[in-house]
């Protein structure tokens, strides 16, 4: 295979640039580039080093994926007294079971609101709206920190959050005595806190207030 190339420069030293390969490019689109290249030479543009910054900032966005950045942002979160461990934590879990299964390995610039709407329609459909609501919200600021520390060129979900419904205040909820089993069952395999896991069980065997619970010794 022999590369078509251009001179760069009319003075000497001379480099050539290679245009692409003569077996996959005409005639007339080398000259066409080679035209393309004369011109950012005259301009004091160097066609060359343009190119190499392209590739790298091509690669460096196929290597900031969501998750990618996602542990970046996490990072400097954790810098900020303010933000709690559990807090990071929870954050975390909750992105791990609903969007980085699916979007976690693509790269940030690449991911649209759609395919947001797309992973969030499960839990969505199951009633799930405050998780729902949570994951947006945390998306998209962690899409614009993205955008400020230019691993991104555009916040490609702004205000997606407002897209979804906000999850409806329940009036003094209560468990149906045949519900209680389930609801045990569920909080023995959550990821609560032991805690206040032991102080909910607690309360169902004490019938305490939470806040005496909360001083109990």
């Amino acid at each position: 295979q022999r590369p078509i190339k251009v001179e760069k420069g009319k003075r000497p030293p001379s480099t050539n640039i290679t245009l692409g390969d003569l077996e996959t490019m005409t005639l007339a689109e080398a000259r066409e580039i080679a035209v393309d290249y004369r011109r950012k030479l005259a301009k004091g543009i160097d066609p060359q080093l343009e190119n190499a910054k392209q590739q790298a900032e091509a690669l460096q966005s196929q290597q900031n994926t969501l998750k990618f950045v996602f542990d970046e942002w996490l990072n400097e979160q954790q810098t900020n007294k303010a933000f709690s461990l559990e807090t990071g934590k929870d954050i975390t879990r909750m992105l791990e079971i609903h969007v980085f299964p699916t979007l976690g390995e693509m790269p940030i610039d690449e991911i649209r609101a759609r395919n947001v709407k797309e992973v969030l329609k499960k839990p969505r459909n199951r009633g799930n709206l405050e998780t729902v609501k949570r994951c947006s919200r945390n998306l998209d600021r962690i899409f614009k920190w993205a955008l400020r520390n230019d691993y991104c060129t555009v916040n490609n979900i702004a205000g997606i959050a407002e897209d979804f419904p906000a999850p409806q205040p329940v009036t003094n909820p209560k468990l149906k005595p045949d519900e209680i089993p389930d609801f045990m069952l569920a909080l023995s395999r959550t990821n609560t806190d032991i805690t206040i896991r032991y102080c909910i069980e607690s309360s169902l065997h004490l019938m305490t207030r939470p806040k005496e619970l909360a001083h109990a010794r």
